[in-house]
């Protein structure tokens, strides 16, 4: 994310998403003649103008807003960050056992419908493997888990671990990227998971955030 220490969280917020651009992603609102436009040029305006309302213009740039909030939103829960007390997340890296103890959550899917689903399945405590319907594995270079399901490809990135809800028990920031193999479809979302106890299911902090807000049949 761009930082040496946490003393630049607010800095990073400031700073332009792209410095060698400093206009940033043009974000639209609304239809017609009523449209507005503006320009979220660093994490702070990306931000507040996404929770405006405002979204990118066609898939390619939906997917950038996407992706840049939920990197911003990682900043932005670094500041209230603490050291664990306990941690059950300490051994847990993204291998290619990892999708038998993410949660459903984590993945990407097409329908708020599917969502739902995903959500109950979190209150459960079911992974992503007994979930979905896993094609394909590959750890990268990186340290991403890229996982491939039945028409889709979606790269999971750690970003942070430390105690970010104040109950003493280590958290993990995880952002997962990527969309449809076939068509234009995609997005990006920052998840926070936990644990507390060792060889469980990691679980999704606050899912009601992740599901889709127009979508009553999950409430």
């Amino acid at each position: 994310m761009e930082l040496e220490s946490l003393n630049q969280v607010e800095a990073r917020l400031r700073r332009p998403l792209w410095p060698d651009f400093r206009e940033g992603l043009k974000l639209y609102k609304g239809q017609g003649a009523g449209q507005m436009t503006a320009q979220a040029r660093n994490c702070e305006s990306l931000i507040r103008l996404s929770e405006d309302g405002y979204y990118g213009g066609g898939s390619p740039d939906i997917f950038v807003q996407y992706y840049q909030l939920s990197v911003c939103r990682a900043v932005d829960l670094l500041s209230q960050a603490k050291l664990a007390r306990v941690s059950y997340l300490r051994d847990f890296v993204l291998n290619e056992d990892a999708v038998n103890y993410l949660p459903a959550m984590v993945n990407i899917y097409a329908s708020c419908s599917y969502v739902c689903r995903a959500f109950y399945a979190n209150r459960r405590g079911v992974s992503l493997a007994k979930f979905d319907e896993i094609e394909r594995l590959k750890v990268t270079e990186k340290n991403s888990l890229i996982v491939w399901t039945v028409g889709w490809r979606i790269e999971m990135t750690f970003v942070a671990r430390g105690d970010f809800t104040s109950d003493g028990l280590d958290d993990i920031l995880l952002i997962s990227s990527g969309g449809a193999t076939k068509g234009t479809m995609g997005g990006a979302e920052l998840y926070l998971l936990t644990r507390d106890e060792s060889g469980a299911v990691l679980s999704v902090i606050d899912p009601e955030k992740h599901l889709c807000p127009d979508y009553a049949g999950c409430r």
